[in-house]
């Protein structure tokens, strides 16, 4: 089914998907989600998916969640990131895939527990879960079979916002990382981002445009615009965009 997205390689480094608009979009990423948990699991017994939250990747959820023929109990989800805040909060990632997706259909899943006291324990507490559903031994990165992410104007991923210090400090897995208002996030570390099988970044609207050419267009400066830590490992990488995030590239239509 033609859904009006055309693939294509910018400089010659980025491979990007670019959609008619949001809901293309979306159409597309369940799609690459959809042959990846097909092919995937004719050589392993589960998929390990990681989500994040945000506007962009809310319509992605609700289409996938019409996707009944998937095999979901073989499919375990993991969130890239989390405000800590109740479950039930407007802002829980949380909260939005369990409205959109979690509530139609029956995965495996693994949420962010930030009912703990405090972030700290929120951040032992997933980073055990990670270890104990990866089977991993102490020091080693969890490998998801597909990342999906969005990215922010100001170039962020998952919560890994500018000049914070999990961009230059070894971590685990998981790290907390505070906001300028007092608010507090947990998310995954740059090393579990790069190690994934494959990373799917989302990005629509016109306000993305500029971050998006910014980005593009500038020598890799992670601390500037996290989403370059991703640079080691573009071959990875697959930038699925609308026309209006895509407005200020320099490609044809």
């Amino acid at each position: 089914m033609d859904l009006g997205v055309r693939s294509l390689i910018y400089k010659d480094r980025f491979r990007f998907q670019i959609a008619a608009d949001a809901t293309a979009l979306a159409e597309a990423a369940v799609d690459l989600l959809v042959s990846m948990v097909r092919r995937t699991l004719t050589q392993k017994d589960r998929f390990l998916l990681a989500i994040p939250g945000g506007a962009t990747p809310a319509r992605f959820l609700e289409l996938l969640a019409s996707r009944a023929d998937l095999p979901w109990e073989r499919i375990w989800i993991f969130w890239t990131d989390e405000r800590f805040v109740p479950h039930d909060h407007p802002d829980s990632n949380y909260g939005l895939a369990a409205r959109t997706l979690l509530s139609k259909v029956n995965p495996r899943f693994y949420p962010v527990q930030t009912g703990l006291a405090n972030p700290c324990l929120t951040v032992i507490d997933y980073t055990r879960a990670l270890h104990e559903a990866f089977g991993l031994q102490p020091g080693q990165t969890p490998i998801f079979d597909l990342i999906i992410l969005g990215m922010g104007t100001d170039g962020h991923i998952a919560s890994l916002m500018p000049y914070c210090y999990a961009l230059v400090e070894e971590l685990g897995p998981v790290c907390t990382v505070w906001m300028p208002d007092g608010s507090c996030r947990i998310s995954l570390t740059s090393q579990v981002l790069r190690a994934a099988d494959r990373i799917a970044l989302l990005i629509s609207g016109q306000h993305k445009a500029k971050v998006l050419a910014d980005v593009l267009s500038h020598r890799p400066d992670p601390l500037r615009y996290p989403v370059h830590i991703l640079w080691p490992v573009l071959d990875k990488v697959v930038w699925m965009v609308d026309h209006q995030a895509a407005a200020l590239l320099d490609v044809n239509y």
